[in-house]
């Protein structure tokens, strides 16, 4: 990934050195290694020179392209990547040119990249999957609608990286940029530009001023999020905390008193030795929302949360998962109950794109949607900012702003945007030149996620955490006579066209995994008035196999002093029915325990014909008989060991169980 401005590289690459620590660099290679991109680039070029060997001059090549792909400068990166190919480095070469091809949004020569890798092996999956993206991409770029959008670029002359608007005083917005009045004289060895501070910009003229100098420091500080009254801030800013082995950007709070801004102080919520970021605050600023590296979540960045109660923040969780993905999401913005954020899912035009959900009035967050063109483009969008105290002219339905790398020029620069209403003329000449595709023509894709649940203590019967992707399982995808074979990427993804009107089985295994089946319908599906495609994004859960430990059947109730199976009891075991089917080459022993009231033999027979009564509800439902035993523990084996006299209610309610074990 292309991590976007001087505070995200700073924590996203996770900081195994401080930011901007000075080392002794011999070569381009090394400094390209210690992320010293603007370093680098200059000691290749000079290599260049004296290199003779042709694949030795190759791997420089690619070195620089590498270089300006981080830089976020695509076009030179395109340049040194074809120098590379041309000079034979092999076909990564190829593949990081159709990637930088696709951030330029040439997705017909993307297109062309990504089919001559097709048939190597190792890449032929995600070429396939590229080409996909970029067919669907290339086709919604055709795509009209009756509002314009119209762009400006904050500043034409600026030669950094500005980024991150949010509102301020009304009159003002506060921006992160890399401007030479930043503090300090230190520079950031990733770019060679200053260390990033806040600015405030004044709307109206776009006269910039630097921000409190309390808040800006010698470090990297960036993405502030303040209170609806303005009297309260929440910024990030990267140094080493008291137990932090490095530098580590942290969440700071600080409170203006009579104008003057307090000295900043963390958040207790922040973990050392972990990076967090890009604060935003909703619900009449009780809650939190920021990025994080924090255990726990999807997977690399991900969105949490935490609920300010007047006096003390709450345990901070991660947004569900319909949100957080195994890829990054970054840059949370709010606008009433909606929420934009960007990630670098694969579903995106490349690079970080912007999305947006909105909290239900149930509490629930609907499925993210990605926005269209142009708030996003083939390079880094993110921080949509939409300004409710902006004058909106006869026309202007919207205006607002969001930072963009799209102009090729190696930075992140701010565009103020407004949304109108076309003329009638302008809607008709859209259309005659882009007619909407029917619904027969739009495409259908899975963009299919293999999970596996996490639990606390790596026990299955306590809470379950979260859910981590499954890389690399087998999935079989079938639908009538057609079955056709997959294998998800590192990330546990796997994307493929589907077609309109159908039912799809899928199935999905690893080694070490129970396979899991599910089924898909793309009947009756809804399509949004000028969408060309539609993704649909599905999760697969694959538990781990924990042989031989006994995992409870939860709703497995018994009347007293009676073995037969309940109506309730039924939901649970007709679930295992199906694992059984699913996987039809293990073998389970069903157990069943009693708490300790009353006699040891006599809780001994009866938790038999308990563990008994399951297996013939199982054979009744199909399963082979061989591949089941059932034993009856009685007060033997208790959950919870308490004196019989002593335990509670629920202590013996835990003791009461009924467990299977894969042998």
């Amino acid at each position: 990934m292309r991590f976007t401005s001087q505070i995200l590289f700073c924590f996203a690459i996770l900081l195994l050195s401080s930011c901007g620590t000075a080392s002794k660099i011999k070569d381009g290679e090394t400094a390209y290694q210690m992320k010293q991109y603007a370093t680098a680039i200059g000691m290749i070029k000079k290599e260049i020179e004296s290199v003779g060997k042709p694949e030795i001059k190759a791997n420089k090549y690619f070195l620089l392209g590498q270089c300006y792909s981080k830089l976020l400068d695509y076009p030179h990166a395109l340049e040194w990547y074809t120098l590379a190919e041309k000079n034979n480095h092999g076909p990564e070469a190829t593949l990081k040119k159709a990637y930088i091809l696709k951030n330029l949004m040439k997705y017909e020569q993307a297109i062309a990249g990504f089919e001559s890798l097709k048939n190597i092996t190792s890449l032929s999956q995600e070429a396939k999957k590229q080409i996909d993206i970029c067919k669907s991409l290339a086709l919604q770029m055709t795509q009209g609608s009756d509002l314009g959008v119209s762009l400006e670029k904050m500043w034409s002359d600026s030669y950094y990286s500005d980024y991150g608007a949010v509102q301020y005083d009304d009159d003002f917005l506060v921006i992160t940029s890399d401007r030479e009045e930043s503090t300090g004289g230190k520079r950031y060895s990733w770019t060679g530009n200053k260390y990033a501070d806040l600015y405030l910009v004044d709307k109206e003229t776009r006269e910039v001023k630097r921000f409190d100098s309390v808040i800006n420091s010698e470090s990297n500080e960036g993405t502030p999020a303040f209170t609806q009254d303005y009297q309260t801030m929440i910024f990030t800013r990267c140094v080493a905390g008291e137990n932090d082995k490095h530098d580590y950007c942290k969440l700071w709070l600080s409170r203006r008193n009579d104008g003057i801004w307090s000295d900043p102080v963390i958040l207790p919520l922040c973990l050392p030795n972990t990076n967090y970021g890009q604060p935003c605050l909703i619900e009449n600023d009780s809650v939190l929302i920021y990025s994080t590296s924090a255990e726990g979540g999807k997977g690399g960045f991900d969105l949490w949360y935490a609920e300010w109660d007047g006096a003390n923040w709450s345990n901070p969780e991660p947004l569900p998962s319909v949100i957080n993905t195994a890829y990054d999401e970054f840059f949370p913005t709010s606008d009433g109950d909606t929420l934009y954020f960007s990630s670098n899912r694969d579903d995106g035009f490349g690079g970080l794109d912007i999305y947006k959900t909105f909290l239900s009035k149930e509490g629930r967050w609907s499925i993210p949607e990605r926005l269209g063109t142009p708030y996003n483009s083939g390079a880094d969008d993110l921080s949509l900012f939409i300004d409710r105290t902006a004058p909106v002219n006869r026309g202007t339905l919207q205006q607002g702003y969001f930072t963009s790398s799209r102009g090729n020029e190696g930075r992140d620069e701010l565009y103020a945007y407004k949304i109108y209403q076309k003329t009638k003329d302008e809607t008709v000449e859209q259309i005659e030149k882009n007619p909407a595709p029917t619904v027969s023509e739009i495409d259908i894709y899975l963009a299919l996620k293999i999970v596996s649940p996490v639990y606390e203590n790596n026990d299955p019967n306590k809470a379950r955490l979260s859910k981590i992707a499954v890389p690399f399982a087998q999935v079989f995808i079938k639908e009538g006579g057609i079955r056709k074979q997959f294998k998800a990427d590192k990330n546990g993804l796997v994307l493929t066209n589907l077609v309109k009107d159908k039912v799809y089985e899928i199935v999905a295994g690893k080694d070490s995994f129970l396979t899991s089946r599910t089924e898909l319908s793309t009947q009756n599906l809804f399509v949004e008035v000028g969408e060309s495609s539609l993704t649909i994004n599905k999760e697969l859960e694959l538990e781990k196999i924990y042989k031989g430990k006994e995992i409870v059947l939860n709703n497995i109730y018994y009347e007293y002093d009676k073995w037969d199976i309940t109506p309730e009891a039924k939901p649970a075991l007709d679930a295992l029915v199906q694992i059984l089917k699913t996987n039809p080459s293990i073998q389970i022993q069903l157990g069943s325990h009693t708490d300790c009231r009353g006699e040891l033999t006599y809780n001994e027979v009866l938790s038999q014909k308990r563990a008994q009564s399951v297996v013939d509800y199982l054979v009744n439902k199909g399963i082979e008989i061989t591949r089941l035993s059932a034993i009856g523990y009685g007060e033997t084996q208790p959950n919870i060991d308490c004196l019989c006299e002593s335990c509670s209610e629920a202590q013996h309610q835990a003791n009461r169980r009924t467990t299977f074990k894969i042998l």
